[in-house]
């Protein structure tokens, strides 16, 4: 069964047969469905017609009306969704010439990025490897044994590769080593489908698991936070909760965060393409991940203050179980930019300060693959990090990957669809609908 199309992925002389009944019909003499829709509206109301949609939303119907031959008029409370109209007309929908400035323009901001992370020297080993992506988990401290242990429902790194993470007990320090290995057997491979964090089904509560001289150890994820109950029906709990200026965990809070392993690639010598391997992280890479803190604790307020990086609350109020207060009672994260670690701030900031209006849009791409609620996929053929917004919910998980500036910046230049929209007047605007002063010949709401 062939797929349909869509009326821009037909060919135009399909319709070439209908428009001598069709001009004889309506008394036009248009050969294409915009030219009928302007010869339309002149005859109606003496212009193209004007259709305005005042709940707006991600802009699909000011779009096809655009693209059908009308002006259009456009808006809403919500600026990401003006924001993603904007993108509908002038990435999706725009003109060649302007869709190749704007594909040199990322392209370009994208190398300067590049060249300042560089210069930071936190993404090379001086060995010609760089990395695409870090793996990162949460750690706690089991309440039973005081072991600190880094929480992974499984310690798969890569099927494909037959990569899995193994913990080695350090029974001095009360913690485990992780060593990386690649191309173990099925044996080993089953037995890493197992983690530290366990489930008695597929939506049963979360609990810590390991195991000291041969002694089994569980404690539920509610009990180690401290969960309980208030008189409104609202779950606090021990968790610390973050400050405007936190990033990344304090040294005493209950969750710690750790990274746990690194992708590298580098060009292949012979051919096409890059090598890949995975790695445990050893003390330069702690060392490069203390100099992008020590960077972002520097830069933040003014990233912040500039906008480039998120800074407001949480919101907490609607129903118990709205996201933000699921954010903030599993982790105590209160702001937005508590979603994202160092280095996703890092590369967040730089991009947002190199970017122009026309570039933002882009750049949210970044923003969905690369955050603390990133999932790392590391299914049989798949080795990459997921975005956010797989699904509807804002789920917080125990490890993620945080993109490389390299294949965070793929994302900014990854072209998109092109389906350009006809020469028309459009206007977007992000205000009220009883602030419209535009006349409009058509009005869609909700």
């Amino acid at each position: 069964v062939q797929a349909a199309q869509r009326p821009e992925e037909v060919a135009d002389t399909v319709h070439d047969h209908i428009w001598a009944s069709v001009n004889a019909h309506v008394g036009t003499s248009a050969h294409s469905i915009p030219e009928l829709v302007d010869q339309l509206g002149i005859m109606r109301f003496g212009r193209r017609p004007r259709i305005a949609d005042t709940f707006c939303g991600s802009g699909q119907i000011p779009f096809e009306a655009a693209r059908l031959g009308c002006d259009v008029y456009a808006s809403d409370l919500n600026p990401v969704a003006c924001m993603l109209t904007w993108g509908a007309f002038n990435s999706v929908g725009g003109t060649p010439a302007a869709r190749n400035k704007l594909a040199d323009d990322q392209k370009e901001m994208v190398r300067s990025v590049q060249m300042e992370i560089d210069a930071l020297g936190v993404e090379v080993d001086g060995d010609g490897w760089r990395a695409k992506v870090f793996l990162y988990c949460v750690e706690a401290r089991c309440p039973q044994t005081g072991w600190s242990v880094p929480l992974l429902p499984n310690l798969i790194i890569s099927m494909s590769r037959r990569t899995v993470a193994k913990l080695i007990p350090d029974r001095s320090n009360q913690c485990y080593q992780i060593e990386i290995e690649s191309n173990v057997s099925d044996a080993e491979l089953k037995a890493a489908m197992v983690g530290t964090i366990g489930r008695d089904s597929k939506y049963g509560e979360a609990y810590l698991t390991h195991q000291v001289d041969g002694a089994i150890y569980k404690t539920k994820m509610t009990t180690l936070r401290g969960d309980y109950q208030t008189t409104d029906g609202t779950v606090q709990n021990r968790l610390r909760l973050w400050e405007g200026q936190d990033f990344r965990p304090r040294p005493d809070d209950l969750l710690q965060e750790r990274l746990y392993c690194i992708q590298w690639m580098r060009p292949k010598k012979k051919g096409k393409g890059d090598e890949i391997e995975f790695r445990a992280v050893t003390d330069d890479d702690l060392h490069r991940e203390t100099v992008v803190g020590d960077f972002v604790e520097q830069h933040l307020a003014d990233w912040q203050a500039n906008g480039w990086v998120p800074d407001m609350r949480i919101e907490v109020g609607g129903p118990p179980r709205y996201q933000g207060q699921d954010l903030i009672r599993a982790r105590g994260w209160t702001h937005w930019q508590h979603l994202f670690n160092p280095r996703q701030l890092l590369i967040a900031g730089l991009l947002n300060r190199q970017s122009s209006a026309p570039q933002k849009l882009a750049v949210t791409r970044v923003l969905n693959q690369s955050s603390r609620l990133s999932r790392w996929d590391n299914a049989k053929g798949s080795d990459k990090v997921q975005g956010v917004f797989d699904n509807q919910a804002l789920n917080t998980i125990y490890n993620y990957g945080a993109r490389g500036s390299q294949y965070a910046g793929d994302l900014v230049t990854a072209e998109p669809k092109k389906y350009p929209v006809p020469l028309c007047d459009y206007q977007i605007r992000n205000i009220p609908v009883e602030a419209l002063s535009t006349s409009c010949d058509v009005f869609i709401t909700d």
